[in-house]
């Protein structure tokens, strides 16, 4: 299955790449020559592009969020980006973000989650050709879903529960997360990117807990039914085949991004026994309508295989590991890790516009808005017929509005508020899920 899936998604890649011989040209390439001028994005307008004239743009959002889970969110994400030679989206740029949030909890007021995150995006090494991403993230958090394996109703606390109060989907983690990851484009507009990535993970199980109760059960063959749930260093490996032919990396409106990837991850000790695989596919399109408005499709996939652990079992997408099914990158309005298994499927259907243009103090902003419905599953084995998975099709799905802000050229911010049933039965007082992020979502 497996194999055969990777074939199709190759044939795709490969298909769609010789359609697009006569498209725009690939956003990570640099030029010092008049084939700057072949590039097809706007010169006028809100999406017109300046990828020629040297200068540093820097950019700053405040972040204002929260939940019933995490409490009140405070924070501030900023960016610096430097532009010269033709290069697409920007020569370089690196990005900062910190986010603290907190809430009453049953010892007093507690810090729910921190988290601080640096990164830098190099794109002008090599003409163009290579482009590095290095990165470091830390986190900290108190209240984290756990809600077991699977695609169905949800396991809830006992009557009575005897454990820590609030705490039966819950654990806590201290995440350390440092990662480098290189591209180099073979020939426009293939590219092959590798990453290597260190993760610290130390998971925090509370008393009473569905997680501490789940990690103590082992499966027909005496094997755990849960790994990772012990403190562990993991090391990292991915490799992705790309195709992108978008006309501007930061905000597309024509062209398509395709990204196939596949990933090795172990862990240390080795007496842990957690190590697995996966691999998967993005496949995006974007298409303007009238106007400004744009049209953004993608459907992804992701396959885990071997002993997963558990913190991993709602994320994927290779390198970088974003939550998904559910969460701000993936199923908006459905909580993060609130449908955990080994292989998911989700859809983003988006139509989004730039609208309007102002400045400030000799800074250019431009605000637009967008519309978006997110529709996947997950299924917790190979069999897909667990009952753990639930009856019918089972689809989750989450319907929103969002608005969007670029500051300058490179600094894109989202505010979505999304409507999903997972919402109103997790938090039936405020059935959304409402996010502050950086970039569009894809």
């Amino acid at each position: 299955m497996n194999r055969a899936a990777l074939t199709l998604a190759l044939a795709l890649v490969t298909t769609a790449a010789q359609a697009q011989q006569d498209e725009p040209l690939p956003s990570q390439l640099c030029f010092r020559t008049p084939r700057a001028s072949r590039n097809s994005a706007p010169t006028s307008g809100v999406y017109a592009m300046d990828y020629e004239r040297q200068r540093v743009e820097p950019a700053g959002f405040p972040i204002v969020g929260g939940s019933s889970d995490i409490g009140a969110l405070v924070g501030v994400a900023g960016t610096l980006s430097y532009f010269r030679d033709g290069c697409r989206p920007y020569f370089w740029s690196m990005s900062l973000g910190i986010t603290v949030s907190g809430k009453a909890g049953p010892a007093g007021f507690e810090l729910v989650e921190q988290d601080y995150r640096w990164q830098m995006d190099i794109v002008g090494i090599l003409r163009g050709r290579l482009r590095l991403h290095p990165a470091l993230f830390v986190s900290r958090t108190t209240g984290l879903n756990y809600f077991g394996v699977g695609n169905g109703e949800r396991v809830r606390a006992p009557e009575p529960f005897t454990g820590e109060p609030g705490r039966f989907n819950h654990f806590g983690a201290w995440d350390v997360w440092a990662f480098v990851d290189a591209r180099y484009m073979v020939k426009r507009p293939f590219s092959i990117a590798m990453s290597v990535a260190y993760q610290y993970s130390d998971p925090l199980v509370y008393r009473g807990s569905l997680l501490e109760s789940e990690a103590s059960m082992r499966r027909a063959d005496g094997s755990p039914l849960l790994y990772g749930v012990q403190p562990l260093h993991f090391w990292r490996t991915s490799i992705t085949a790309i195709i992108d032919t978008r006309d501007n990396e930061l905000m597309p409106r024509r062209g398509l991004g395709y990204g196939v990837w596949a990933s090795f991850n172990r862990a240390f000790p080795t007496a842990a026994d957690t190590v697995y695989g996966s691999v998967g596919a993005s496949i995006a399109h974007y298409v303007p309508i009238v106007g400004p408005l744009i049209f953004a499709g993608r459907v992804v996939t992701d396959w885990q295989f071997g002993r997963v652990p558990f913190n991993d079992s709602f994320r994927g997408a290779g390198p970088y590991l974003v939550d998904m099914p559910g969460g701000v990158n993936a199923i908006r309005g459905v909580p993060s890790a609130r449908y955990a298994g080994p292989i998911k499927l989700y859809a983003n259907l988006e139509l989004r516009a730039l609208l309007f243009q102002f400045t400030v103090l000799r800074q250019t902003f431009t605000i637009g808005a967008s519309g978006f419905f997110d529709v996947g599953r997950l299924f917790s084995d190979y069999t897909f017929s667990a009952p753990i998975d639930g009856p019918g099709p089972g689809l989750k799905w989450g319907a929103g509005l969002g608005a969007l802000i670029r500051w300058g050229q490179a600094a894109v911010f989202r505010i979505e508020l999304a409507y999903s049933p997972d919402a109103a039965a997790t938090n039936p007082g405020f059935p959304f899920g409402f996010y502050i992020a950086d970039h569009v979502m894809f």
